[in-house]
């Protein structure tokens, strides 16, 4: 055993589930879905079973405090006792139908081709009772597009275009 490493490990697990590690970013990505997790089961008035898919080791339980089961093709080094963690498949989920009040996903679908992207999807809608909640990067419409074009003149560095 490395002492070093270990002291070292702890303390990155300890930064990875800390508040510092909510910036805005996260928030901005996150918000949208835990707050219609929120909504629904405020609504049902009961806790939702919820499969994130796409999740890595943490996902939407760092903002939502219910339990949430989470599927990835690789785990993450630090866990959330929220969520159970399952190695697996997007477009391939070991559940059986209507498993789960919801299913979810943050930021997945721009990593798989087109035709994983429909099994994902196809998935998703096998497993959840009611509700599918997923945010992604679509790109910009002509609005966004005039808006971007003006600030790129005057404020938007060279890093930040890439991204």
């Amino acid at each position: 055993m490395n002492p070093n490493k270990d002291v070292k490990n702890k303390f990155l697990e300890i930064l990875y589930n800390s508040p510092l590690e909510r910036n805005i970013n996260l928030i901005l990505r996150y918000s949208p879905i835990v707050k219609k997790l929120k909504e629904i089961s405020r609504k049902t008035k009961k806790p939702l079973s919820v499969l994130e898919i796409g999740s890595g080791s943490i996902g939407v339980t760092r903002f939502y405090n219910g339990d949430v089961v989470g599927i990835d093709i690789e785990p993450e080094k630090y866990r959330n006792p929220r969520l159970r963690f399952i190695k697996g498949s997007a477009t391939n989920l070991p559940f059986a139908d209507s498993s789960f009040d919801a299913a979810v996903s943050v930021d997945t679908l721009e990593h798989l081709t087109r035709k994983e992207q429909i099994k994902m999807v196809s998935e998703a809608y096998r497993v959840a009772k009611k509700h599918i909640l997923f945010t992604y990067p679509v790109g910009f419409n002509k609005y966004q597009k005039r808006i971007l074009a003006t600030w790129k003149k005057s404020h938007l560095t060279k890093s930040l275009e890439e991204h």
